[in-house]
């Protein structure tokens, strides 16, 4: 194992997570997937699932899309319209 210490691991994996929206060019958007980053880690390692990962991921991002966030993690330049 490269991190032989869960906790160690499930840090990098967020980081790694936030580290992929740095596009974005959004300091609140990488401290939000930093967060969502850790959640997505302790869910693969409580459930060993990738699709419920997935899921998760997809229903954290209608939520942030239903509550007016959306724009934030779209594409820069994106015009979202309901």
């Amino acid at each position: 194992m490269l991190f032989p210490n869960k906790k160690k691991l499930i840090i990098v994996n967020a980081l790694v997570f936030s580290l992929a929206h740095i596009f974005l060019k959004s300091s609140l958007v990488l401290a939000l997937t930093f967060v969502e980053g850790i959640l997505f880690s302790v869910t693969y390692f409580r459930t060993k699932s990738t699709t419920l990962v997935c899921v998760e991921h997809a229903v954290y991002g209608f939520w942030l899309f239903t509550v007016g966030l959306g724009q934030l993690l779209a594409f820069p330049g994106a015009e979202v319209e309901l």
